[in-house]
């Protein structure tokens, strides 16, 4: 349902108001008062999903972290050994990535803040 409600915000902003996202989005949640709350609950579950497993994700990024600098003779006692180790693994797993920042990511409102 998220992804339809997102492809119909950017057909309308493609379409009718110049590539802008926001005025798109305002329109079709004034248009549709009913699929905002649907929105809004679907994306609150996605993001408990993802905060459920957060010590898990966290995890296994140390984890990645701890075999990646053994593997580049890295010290992690050293903050931008420690930050091209973490670098790595990110890049090395998207996936990994995408969960990573799901989990550590706290949405206030209409902002967010990754810890």
């Amino acid at each position: 349902m998220r992804d339809l409600i997102i492809e119909q915000i950017e057909r309308r902003a493609r379409v009718e108001h110049g590539v802008d996202l926001n005025k798109a989005a305002a329109e079709y949640f004034r248009d549709h008062p009913g699929e905002w709350q649907r929105y809004k609950d679907e994306v609150a579950g996605v993001n408990k999903r993802a905060s459920e497993d957060r010590e898990e994700v966290n995890a296994e990024v140390h984890y990645r972290i701890e075999m990646v600098a053994y593997r580049d003779k890295l010290d992690l006692d050293k903050p931008a050994d420690r930050l091209a180790a973490q670098a790595k693994v990110l890049a090395e797993d998207p996936g990994l990535y995408k969960r990573y920042t799901a989990a550590n990511t706290v949405r206030l409102g209409k902002v967010s803040q990754t810890d």
